[in-house]
């Protein structure tokens, strides 16, 4: 058993009836897992709060969602070097 959970994840919801969740895995052991994966949550909550408008269709949510995760990625790899 580690130490210390590196692993990060956030909630919210967009409207009503439209909710989001993400869960990074902080990948115990490695350097920096615990600010990757924070990092990375960030970035993912903030892209997808400023993103979605009500009304938004199922692809335009995905894409948003997608869109996300790749700007995160991003991030993390900058951070990293």
């Amino acid at each position: 058993m580690r130490k210390s959970n590196e692993d990060a994840c956030r909630s919210g919801v967009f409207s009503e009836h439209a909710g989001w969740a993400v869960v990074c895995d902080g990948m115990g052991g490695v350097n920096g897992g615990n600010v990757a994966s924070s990092v990375a949550v960030e970035k993912i909550s903030a892209f997808l709060l400023s993103g979605y408008h009500e009304g938004m269709d199922g692809p335009a949510v995905r894409e948003l969602m997608a869109s996300a995760v790749a700007r995160a990625n991003g991030a993390v790899h900058r951070i990293a070097g």
